[in-house]
């Protein structure tokens, strides 16, 4: 059996549309020919069908929101973390160079109170000839030099100053020196952390 469409081409029956101009095909009356409990049954409700893909792009879009969220909220909170673990990292740093000299000192079984401004200078006042001069012996001074790291070449150039070559200074690493040096007061030597 065939059916036509409005502009007349001939279709084979249960045609929804004309295979030569594309035109919709009404759908026989009801309770026409045998099979039209079985065309009505599968023919399809367009409107259902439109609204069931309707709301499939609304849920796809949901979750393509939601995953953008997901993903955005997961790397800002390793970004945050990693800025946490950084600053956290550096304040132990800063904290770790705020004991060197502490460290030193103590290592040397010198008094504590030759550290000073918070761990962030000491003063060491070497013994000289006149009274009350100062009471650190050479090697303590040494001591402590080795024990902050300080090159050959600083050690010797505060052993070879004489009283006539007034403050001289030098630095290295994480340190600054200065130092004069007199018989009468012998070798004085301020140590600071440099910034």
């Amino acid at each position: 059996m065939t059916v036509q469409c409005p502009a007349g081409h001939e279709n084979q029956d249960g045609s929804q549309f004309c295979n030569t101009c594309g035109a919709a095909i009404a759908a026989p009356p009801a309770g026409t020919g045998p099979s039209s409990t079985a065309a009505a049954s599968t023919s399809p409700n367009w409107p259902r069908l439109a609204a069931i893909a309707g709301g499939a792009v609304v849920v796809i879009a949901i979750a393509v929101v939601l995953g953008i969220s997901v993903t955005t909220a997961a790397s800002n909170a390793e970004r945050q973390a990693a800025e946490e673990a950084a600053s956290e990292a550096e304040a132990e740093a800063a904290a770790a160079r705020l004991q060197l000299l502490p460290d030193a000192i103590k290592g040397c079984g010198l008094d504590s109170s030759v550290v000073q401004d918070d761990g962030r200078s000491a003063f060491l006042d070497n013994k000289g000839n006149d009274f009350g001069s100062g009471d650190l012996t050479v090697d303590d001074l040494v001591c402590v030099l080795n024990a902050i790291d300080t090159p050959d070449a600083v050690i010797n150039h505060m052993a070879n100053t004489r009283s006539l070559d007034g403050t001289q200074s030098d630095s290295w690493g994480d340190f600054a020196a200065t130092w004069t040096y007199h018989p009468d007061n012998g070798l004085d030597i301020i140590i600071k952390l440099v910034d």
